[in-house]
């Protein structure tokens, strides 16, 4: 059962970083309001399947003991803060001017998976 809870959080995870990714660039196209909810929508079932599997994950395996869970879940918060701030901009439908807000965007989206992946498969600490 776990493994496939395991599948299902990494689902999720893909889910909500594709449509993350997505929505940063449909905020520089200044997408439609239909795009922009589509996004939303796909974004907010993506991270809350993935801060639910998580957690059921981390309680009934023992990992909410190590450091390395403890890292990981600070990075996650980080980059639910940024989910937030691109949330917001697709619901005030706010097109993003400037290229290198939206490189940094995505620079520290694709950054902080790369780290919270290092993370939950190596567990370093």
């Amino acid at each position: 059962m776990y493994e496939l809870i395991k599948l299902g959080h990494f689902i999720a995870i893909f889910i909500w970083i594709i449509s993350m990714i997505a929505a940063i660039f449909a905020l520089k196209m200044h997408a439609s309001t239909s795009v922009a909810k589509v996004l939303r929508s796909v974004m907010s079932l993506g991270i809350s399947l993935t801060w639910l599997l998580g957690a059921y994950m981390a309680y009934t395996s023992g990992f909410y003991l190590s450091l390395w869970l403890w890292v990981k879940i600070a990075l996650v918060f980080g980059l639910s803060g940024l989910h937030g701030k691109i949330a917001g901009a697709l619901r005030k439908n706010e097109p993003i001017q400037s290229f290198s807000t939206v490189s940094i965007m995505f620079l520290i989206t694709l950054l902080t998976v790369i780290i919270v992946l290092y993370l939950a498969f190596l567990k370093p600490f």
